[in-house]
């Protein structure tokens, strides 16, 4: 069961960042996958031009710690935006519909391979595998092999899911006013200074 890895894994949390101005709208509504939001002209800035993993109905996120080798690249691109890290619920990974991929859900290898065989506990233990590799990295139990390893969740992913959303260190917030205004606005999602997401795992 996927719940059982999770557990033995000790996942506390998934990951998604964004940039700060689609916050109200996933504190509002949820995270929402790029078909949806797309087909209902909704406004949204995306964080990637192209979704090369073909499977824009769903939601990438990362286990324990953000994809830097993606984040970093994305705030270089924008470097005028503030962005968030939200912290998610690993319950998402048994109670929503979700794809493991051990890499790049971009890679062709994980484009080619069918859904079927990316869903469950096999699924997710991939995600994990290589122990001498893993011994050599030092990584934590819950740390995925590849830091580009992704849960890919179909559908809206409620806001209850949301942990708490994490910022970088104050003095490098561009708008600092209206985070605190935000933060105001939606009192019951905790608000954290947590740079170390911000670079290299």
């Amino acid at each position: 069961m996927v719940q059982k890895v999770a557990q033995m894994r000790q996942i506390e949390h998934l990951i998604h960042f964004t940039r700060v101005s689609n916050l109200t709208s996933i504190l509002t509504n949820g995270i929402i996958p790029r078909s949806t939001l797309q087909n209902n002209r909704i406004q949204f800035l995306h964080n990637d031009d192209h979704r090369f993993d073909d499977r824009e109905d769903r939601t990438c996120l990362s286990i324990s710690f953000p994809n830097y080798k993606m984040f970093y690249p994305m705030r270089l691109n924008y470097p005028a935006d503030d962005w968030a890290v939200i912290r998610l619920s690993p319950n998402i990974m048994w109670e929503l519909d979700c794809l493991f991929t051990e890499t790049n859900a971009a890679t062709r290898y994980i484009k080619d391979t069918p859904d079927h065989e990316l869903r469950g506990a096999v699924a997710l233990e991939k995600l994990f595998a290589g122990e001498e590799i893993r011994k050599q990295l030092q990584l934590n139990s819950y740390d995925t092999t590849d830091v580009q390893a992704e849960v890919m969740v179909s559908g809206i992913i409620p806001p209850n899911y949301i942990i708490d959303l994490n910022f970088t260190s104050q003095n490098k917030i561009k708008d600092l006013v209206a985070l605190q205004a935000m933060n105001r606005t939606f009192p019951q999602f905790p608000w954290k200074i947590r740079a170390s997401y911000f670079y290299p795992r």
